[in-house]
């Protein structure tokens, strides 16, 4: 999977952060309700330099909002989107 948002079929996609010295990330948004959940946490590459999350149960067509939560107090976008929200 490369940098960003990877489209494995209509309801699936993988996401990828590179965060590089980082411990955790966790990812955040809509279909979570901006909460920090055990279930959204990122797992490490094993160079420890990208965090990867499979999204499943994605609803065709829409679209949805995310963060990512790094180290607790970090939240940023994906740096590798098509849109940005506010």
């Amino acid at each position: 999977a490369k940098k960003g948002i990877n489209y494995i079929s209509d309801t699936e996609a993988i996401l990828v952060l590179e965060a590089p010295g980082k411990k955790n990330a966790f990812v955040i948004g809509d279909f979570n309700n901006w909460e920090i959940n055990k279930d959204y946490q990122m797992f490490h590459t094993p160079d420890k330099n990208m965090f990867w999350y499979r999204l499943t149960g994605l609803t065709p067509g829409q679209e949805y909002i995310f963060q990512y939560l790094v180290d607790g107090d970090i939240r940023i976008g994906d740096p590798y989107a098509d849109k940005v929200s506010d």
